[in-house]
C-alpha cells in the first residue's frame, strides 16, 4: 500500500506540474493594453498572450513593422492628396478675345503698279481674312494674334526680324515692293495706327486689328 501511495502521489505531483507548464505558456487574460514582462506578454486581439521571450520578441517586432509600413502609406496617401490639392487650385491663365482682319483692297486701286506673277494671289474683293475673333493668352501682342491666325488659317507668314524688332514682309503671297517701292504691310488697333513692330504692341480684351496692305502713302484710311 505504502508504494502505491507513493506511485499516487508522484503522479499527481506530475500532473500539477504539467499543468502549471502550460499555463506558464499560454495564459490567457482579456484586455487592451499591451505589456512585456519576463515570461513575453503580447497582444493577439485584444487578448494577452503568455509565450516565451523569443517568441514575443519576433511578434512585437512585427507588428511595429507593420505599423512603420502603415505610417508610411499614409504619409504618401497624404502627400499625394496634397499634390493633387495644389494642382487643382492653380487658377487657370486668364485669355482675352481679339478680332483681326486682314485685306489688301489698295491693290485693286493700283493694278498698274502691280508686278507680273502676282494677279492671281489678289482676292477679288482684296479680302484675305475677314473679320474673325481668337482666343489669346493676355498680354499677347500683335505678332501672337497673327501667328495663331496663321497656324489655323495658313497665311503663309513671311517674317523678318532684326534688332529693331519683327517686320511682316508677306502675307499669303502678297510681299512688300510688289505694287510700287513703298508698298507693304501696316496694321492698326482699333482704328489707330501705333507705330510700334508688331511683335512689342500689348493688346486689352476686346481689341481689334487691321492688317492692310499699303501701296502708296496715306492711302489708308
Amino acid at each position: 500500500m505504502k508504494k502505491i501511495s507513493k506511485v499516487i502521489i508522484i503522479i499527481f505531483v506530475l500532473l500539477i506540474t504539467a499543468c502549471k507548464a502550460d499555463d506558464k505558456h499560454a495564459r490567457l487574460i482579456s484586455t487592451n493594453a499591451l505589456k512585456v514582462n519576463g515570461n513575453g506578454l503580447i497582444v493577439e486581439n485584444g487578448n494577452i498572450v503568455v509565450r516565451d521571450d523569443e517568441t514575443a520578441s519576433n511578434t512585437i517586432n512585427d507588428n511595429k513593422s507593420s505599423n512603420l509600413t502603415n505610417d508610411t502609406n499614409n504619409n504618401q496617401s497624404n502627400n499625394i492628396k496634397n499634390n493633387d490639392s495644389n494642382e487643382v487650385s492653380k487658377p487657370d491663365e486668364q485669355m482675352i478675345d481679339i478680332s483681326i482682319t486682314i485685306d489688301c483692297k489698295t491693290i485693286l486701286d493700283n493694278m498698274s503698279d502691280l508686278k507680273n506673277g502676282y494677279v492671281d494671289f489678289i482676292p477679288k474683293d482684296g479680302v484675305i481674312l475677314d473679320s474673325v475673333v481668337v482666343k489669346v493668352k493676355n498680354n499677347s501682342t500683335v505678332l501672337n494674334v497673327l501667328e495663331t491666325v496663321n497656324e489655323k488659317y495658313d497665311l503663309n507668314l513671311k517674317i523678318r526680324k532684326s534688332s529693331f524688332g519683327v517686320y511682316i514682309i508677306g502675307i499669303k503671297y502678297i510681299e512688300e515692293k510688289i505694287c510700287g517701292n513703298s508698298s507693304g504691310w501696316m496694321y492698326s488697333v482699333n482704328d489707330n495706327f501705333p507705330g510700334q513692330n508688331a511683335g512689342s504692341y500689348r493688346l486689352k480684351d476686346g481689341d481689334n486689328i487691321k492688317w492692310r496692305f499699303t501701296c502708296k502713302p496715306n492711302d489708308l484710311k
